[in-house]
């Protein structure tokens, strides 16, 4: 197994001034006449165990190095076996409508994933599930510990809990610290924030668009200083060589805000109730 790997001291020194091509052909001798079987050993074998790349043969070729060097153990060579370890996986984001039908998620996964739109791409934020404290009438009170990431500068968070009915409220994580990172202990929870098919719709696209926008947020800081050259013409026409290469959330608002200034400027033209 390659990785982390110490040189095989022991088969090296067990092999003493023999080469390892002569090793290599001995056990390919000693496996044949053990059980008939034909087995071509190389020498590149040999040094791939002195060297540690693979640390447990397959068992004749250990008896048979055994055999050969007069070893009682294959441990005596300082072959051993090492357990592949498989990192576990994390659970799959919850989805964040599955919330709002009242299906409890099936992990406690730390991720929620917002589904995308026409011009929205998804987007996945922090989830912390807690229980709720002191219910009262209209409110809920909210602590969620100490051990959750609500503060992340990388990514959003959500504090998710659920009352006795399998209700789902949430809200944006950053309430529960202070500018210092510090906890602010308990906050009450207006039973306003229960999901339902409004507060998801605010959720879903005020995270959407967050995102998006601070993904091209540079660019955006750039991309207004230049075009403030053209707001004081009385057209909202702008070059395309002027239009930045942005997502398409990122480029929308741009545009809009453009035309909304242009339109906020040029009020005292206006014959009549603006149309849109």
């Amino acid at each position: 197994m390659k990785g982390k790997r110490q040189p095989n001291v022991l088969l090296r020194q067990a092999r003493g001034r023999m080469s390892q091509g002569t090793l290599a052909d001995l056990v390919s001798a000693e496996i044949y006449h053990a059980s008939g079987r034909t087995a071509l050993i190389t020498a590149k074998a040999i040094s791939d165990w002195e060297c540690g790349w693979y640390t447990w043969p397959a068992a004749d070729v250990r008896q048979a190095l055994c055999r050969v060097l007069g070893k009682s153990d294959p441990a005596d060579l300082g072959f051993f076996y090492k357990r592949r370890v498989t990192a576990p996986q994390p659970p799959e984001p919850v989805y964040f409508l599955d919330l709002l039908a009242g299906r409890a998620p099936s992990t406690r996964s730390n991720t929620l994933r917002l589904p995308s739109g026409r011009s929205y791409t998804g987007v996945e934020v922090g989830a912390h599930y807690c229980e709720v404290k002191l219910p009262g009438e209209g409110w809920l009170m909210v602590d969620p510990g100490h051990d959750a990431a609500l503060n992340r500068p990388d990514r959003r968070s959500l504090v998710v809990v659920a009352d006795a009915e399998q209700r789902y409220y949430v809200s944006d994580g950053r309430r529960f610290v202070d500018r210092g990172g510090r906890r602010t202990g308990p906050q009450p929870i207006s039973a306003a924030m229960v999901l339902d098919d409004l507060t998801v719709g605010i959720i879903w696209a005020a995270v959407n668009t967050d995102v998006a926008l601070l993904a091209d947020d540079a660019q955006l800081t750039s991309s207004q200083a230049r075009l403030a050259r053209y707001e004081g013409r009385r057209t909202s026409e702008v070059p395309l060589t002027e239009a930045p290469t942005l997502n398409a959330v990122a480029a929308q608002w741009l545009g809009s805000r453009f035309c909304a200034r242009h339109i906020a400027r040029n009020l005292d033209r206006l014959s009549g109730q603006p149309f849109f």
